[in-house]
């Protein structure tokens, strides 16, 4: 009889990563987590991120570092925000690597 493995396995798929590994992630990791399963909007704001975003990051001083660092990676691009005493930043979502099958919109 043949093994049966996970259905992971048969599905020649991963599995999905577990809680444990989710709370070793660092503060811009979970940052683009949430905004990525959870943020449903073009833009956002520090004050956004404080006030809704996850845990690690509702302090300003720590929002504010994670997103530069999204901004590093190229995630997120900072634009002008409607107060000279805020950030907002502009979401980039990245194309899918070429040669991989096109999106129906």
């Amino acid at each position: 009889m043949a093994k049966m493995g996970s259905l992971f396995e048969r599905l020649g798929q991963p599995p999905p990563t577990t809680k444990q590994s989710h709370r070793n992630a660092s503060p811009d990791e979970k940052l683009l987590d949430w905004i990525m399963n959870h943020w449903t909007e073009n833009t956002l704001t520090a004050r956004d991120i404080c006030a809704l975003g996850p845990n690690p990051t509702r302090d300003r001083k720590k929002a504010f570092e994670a997103a530069e660092i999204l901004v590093k990676r190229g995630c997120l691009a900072p634009v002008k925000a409607h107060r000279r005493d805020s950030h907002e930043f502009k979401i980039v979502w990245k194309a899918p690597p070429a040669g991989a099958p096109a999106s129906k919109s």
